[in-house]
């Protein structure tokens, strides 16, 4: 079957998505997760306790400082954000 098909389970024994190393498509994914977190302020991981163990693991596998620095703008235009008290959409 083609990998699309087997994703869903290979990814049940990995720390990260693609091996047990860290790689860019845990950074380009974790990032992904970021924008609307930090950005508009959702809690994208409350109902998905494994998906929120992996972003927190690649936050600590890349540094938590250097992580926090490269998404410094999306977190302050996300407080801005806040504070303008339009609606956040619902996920």
């Amino acid at each position: 079957p083609p990998r699309s098909t087997l994703f869903p389970y290979t990814t049940l024994f990995r720390s990260y998505l693609w091996s047990e190393k860290l790689s860019i498509a845990d950074f380009f994914g974790v990032c992904e997760l970021m924008q609307p977190q930090m950005g508009l302020q959702m809690n994208v991981t409350k109902d998905f306790p494994k998906v929120a163990a992996w972003s927190e693991l690649v936050r600590q596998s890349i540094g938590t400082e250097l992580f926090d620095e490269a998404h410094k703008f999306i977190s302050s235009a996300g407080q801005k954000f806040s504070q303008m008290n339009i609606p956040t959409p619902k996920l």
